[in-house]
């Protein structure tokens, strides 16, 4: 009965975040990052192109890899950081698809995996017998996906917009509610922390 009581103040956080403030408010700008998105990965692109003619620039491409160290680097991209703020502010509203469309479209899949996993654990519609191979490890392995994002919030070598990330997928709710500064995003924080925990 708590469960299901949880998960119902949650929906209800996450439906009431429709006006622009707090944790919600980059969520409202998403049209204009997404145009950042866009040239970010354009640039990526043609970066990775680069590197590829010339073997010398190995070091460089290492920054647009899919290994969850390259983020260490995300400190010299102001537009990433703030991409980072916004696919946070799309998980605090329940947009969970656009979030992992976001995270495409800058080049970081090891992050839509992470969020497709929460999600599959929290919208139980989407586990069924019809899962793919992929999306069954996603569950079996959860447990140790839930580790290295709960590790990660406390690692200071990542940015607060990661950190932050990896806080709303885990149910970090102390790392979340100083962050909070309005009523609905503290209820929020506690129906999440209660919701992830399951």
């Amino acid at each position: 009965m708590k469960k299901a009581m949880a998960e119902i103040l949650w929906r209800w956080c996450i439906d009431s975040a429709i006006e622009s403030s707090g944790f919600s408010d980059l969520a409202h700008q998403v049209k204009d990052i997404k145009e950042l998105s866009g040239v970010a990965n354009c640039f990526s692109v043609h970066f990775i192109n680069r590197a590829m003619s010339n073997f010398s620039a190995s070091v460089e491409m290492r920054h647009f890899s899919s290994d969850p160290d390259s983020m260490l680097n995300a400190a010299y991209d102001p537009n990433f950081d703030k991409l980072i703020r916004v696919v946070f502010s799309l998980l605090r509203c329940g947009r969970f698809e656009e979030a992992i469309e976001l995270c495409g479209g800058m080049g970081v899949p090891w992050m839509t995996l992470m969020i497709r996993t929460q999600q599959m654990l929290i919208d139980s519609t989407l586990v069924g017998a019809d899962l793919t191979k992929p999306e069954k490890a996603r569950v079996h392995f959860r447990k140790l996906t839930y580790q290295i994002m709960k590790k990660a919030v406390t690692e200071t070598k990542y940015s607060m917009g990661i950190r932050m990330v990896f806080a709303a997928l885990v149910g970090d709710l102390h790392f979340l509610l100083p962050l909070a500064t309005s009523i609905e995003d503290r209820l929020w924080c506690y129906a999440n922390a209660a919701v992830q925990a399951r």
